[in-house]
This record gives C-alpha cells, sequence and structure tokens, in this order.
C-alpha cells in the first residue's frame, strides 16, 4: 500500500512538473508568436516604404524626362526661330542689295538717256517733251 501511495505522489509530481513545462513552453509559443506579427508588420511597413520609394523614384524620372522633352522641345523651337531670323535677314539683305542695284541700273538708264537726249539737243535740235525732266 505505502508503495502504491508513494507511486501515485511520484506521477503527481510529474504530471505537475510536465504542467509546468507545457505553460512555460504556452508562453513561449505566445510570445514566438507575437515576434512573428510584429515582425510580418514591420515586413509590411518596410514593402510599403518601399513601394512608395519606387513610386516615388518611377514619378521623379517620369518628371525629369517630361523636363528633358521639354527642354529639347525649347530648343528646337528657339533653333527653327533662329533659322527663320537668319533667312530673313539674308533675304532682307538680298532684298536690299538688289533694290540698290535696281537703283544703280534704273539711275544708270536715266543718265544714258539724259546724255543721249542732251547728245541730241545738240546735234537735231529735236524737242522730246517731257524727258528733260527726267
Amino acid at each position: 500500500m505505502e508503495m502504491i501511495k508513494q507511486k501515485y505522489v511520484e506521477m503527481e509530481d510529474e504530471i505537475n512538473e510536465n504542467k509546468r513545462l507545457l505553460r512555460i513552453s504556452e508562453q513561449r509559443f505566445k510570445s514566438l508568436e507575437m515576434e512573428h506579427q510584429i515582425l510580418k508588420q514591420d515586413t509590411e511597413q518596410v514593402h510599403q516604404r518601399v513601394s512608395v520609394l519606387s513610386e516615388t523614384v518611377a514619378e521623379v524620372t517620369e518628371q525629369k524626362t517630361r523636363a528633358l522633352m521639354e527642354i529639347e522641345n525649347e530648343a528646337r523651337r528657339r533653333r527653327k526661330v533662329e533659322d527663320e531670323i537668319k533667312r530673313f535677314h539674308v533675304a532682307f539683305v538680298q532684298n536690299v542689295k538688289s533694290k540698290s542695284s535696281f537703283q544703280s541700273d534704273f539711275k544708270s538708264i536715266i543718265d544714258r538717256i539724259k546724255s543721249q537726249q542732251q547728245h541730241h539737243h545738240r546735234h537735231h535740235h529735236h524737242h522730246h517733251p517731257g524727258l528733260e525732266n527726267l
């Protein structure tokens, strides 16, 4: 009888020890689970930050690309205007030259007519009304 009682007490002790170990392992499991949750949240936050950053980078890159395109367009427009100004200048200079050459041609024609007229006057005394006014 004593021996059975002894056995029972030992078994009870063992059961209590097992319960204690189980409680400890349950606590460990809970704390591990909490850590896991925290890590998961951290990971999600990191992922969110990364995606926000990559979106920002994409936006900045897009803005840069747009700015570069605008600069290129502006440069192209400026070159066009410069070309037009050059063309206008060339045309203007040619126009002035042709006008002055026209004037000098015209002047030489008139001078020739005048000299012919004077020459004619001297020799033939013919009267051409209007020509001496030239």
